[in-house]
């Protein structure tokens, strides 16, 4: 098959050749790949692009788009029947049809169809989409990935951006990790910028720091060009939601992305609720992912909630004396920063940011909304 994103090839030449196929020594556990897709099919057919090179063997892809209006879908479909027709990938019918399997959400549950196409494990690659009929955001549109991916009877399940290309040995060397970390549930790659100034080396998040104390986190070895400071596996206290590896026993513990957040700390709330009940997040530096990181972003709308959920993930996971002493480091030095840095670099953002800021101390009705959202998806457990 003729490569539909040929800008690839340019970007995989100018990368470090992998270093070589690792094998299993047993059935290589089955990976669902979860990609959410909204009004962005270019940067999605770029992912699956890069999919298409991993050497690792068994995965199912599925495709969530969260209610997309600028075709995405159809251009999906294209090129996923083209890869089709190439052997690369399978499609799963729809009721033993010739096409793309295509269930519709809407709140008041599930078609009966839907249920009766869930894969057999003994399949290696799949792709399936799951058409939504509205954006549910970061968090619930995943969820309804991921009870899909838990039905197919996946060993662990993969959230990947669709605003990322991967390493063909990307998904080998974190399967690898969840097999050599038995005490470990979460498990990321190193993720780059896929350009920063020309540069394809400079590293976007290495893992994370979390302090509870102050409210803050940290991407480690972030905007520092890679001089391999950061190669070593380790522990670390949340992995990005960009490309995040999660074994499907930590999902049936825990439970899923926390839909209050619909978008921006679901992924750190998710690693500190798999922290509190023993599973550790592991870096996994041999696995490269890169980022184009600004595909989501709509009218500073990331912006705004990043800062309201800031909030919401304190009250959520602080003690009331707790919550208190990060009100007080807030507002003695974060929110004058950030207002002085909305001032003077983007003022237009200002009156959103002290939006956000009261709506994540004082509404706290908001979670009820998705909490109905997510209650009406339920038969998919």
């Amino acid at each position: 098959m003729k490569s539909i994103s040929n800008p690839l090839k340019a970007f995989y030449d100018d990368c470090s050749a992998p270093t070589g196929t690792k094998t299993f020594e047993h059935e290589a556990p089955r990976v669902a790949i979860i990609i959410l897709n909204w009004n962005s099919w270019r940067d999605t057919l770029d992912c699956l692009e890069s999919l298409h090179r991993i050497n690792y063997p068994s995965y199912l892809i599925i495709i969530v788009d969260n209610g997309s209006t600028d075709g995405s879908l159809d251009k999906i479909r294209a090129y996923c029947e083209a890869a089709s027709s190439a052997g690369m990938i399978s499609i799963i019918p729809h009721h033993q049809e010739n096409h793309l399997a295509e269930p519709t959400y809407k709140q008041n549950g599930i078609t009966t169809e839907f249920k009766q196409i869930v894969p057999d494990k003994s399949d290696k690659r799949e792709i399936l989409i799951i058409r939504n009929d509205q954006n549910y955001g970061y968090a619930v549109g995943n969820n309804i990935g991921m009870r899909f991916a838990l039905k197919c009877r996946s060993d662990a399940v993969l959230l990947l951006n669709n605003d990322t290309v991967v390493d063909p040995e990307f998904l080998t060397e974190l399967v690898k990790a969840l097999q050599d970390q038995q005490s470990a549930g979460f498990f990321g790659p190193k993720v780059y910028y896929y350009e920063r100034n020309g540069r394809k080396d400079v590293i976007s998040h290495a893992g994370g720091v979390l302090n509870m104390l102050t409210g803050t986190c940290h991407p480690i070895g972030k905007d520092e060009v890679d001089a391999g400071k950061y190669d070593v596996v380790r522990e670390v206290d949340y992995i990005e939601g960009s490309c995040v590896l999660v074994r499907a026993e930590v999902i049936d513990q825990i439970g899923l992305l926390d839909p209050i957040f619909f978008a921006y700390w679901e992924d750190v709330d998710w690693s500190l609720r798999g922290s509190n009940e023993g599973w550790k997040s592991i870096y996994v530096p041999t696995a490269r992912v890169w980022h184009k990181t600004y595909a989501s972003d709509v009218a500073g709308m990331a912006f705004y909630r990043m800062v309201r959920n800031w909030f919401w993930f304190m009250r959520k996971h602080s003690s009331p004396i707790r919550y208190q002493i990060f009100l007080l480091y807030y507002f003695s030095w974060q929110f004058w920063l950030i207002s002085a840095s909305c001032v003077f670099y983007r003022r237009s953002s200002l009156r959103a940011f002290w939006r956000a800021v009261f709506e994540g101390i004082f509404r706290q009705s908001v979670g009820n909304q998705h909490e109905a959202m997510e209650s009406a998806l339920q038969p998919l457990v």
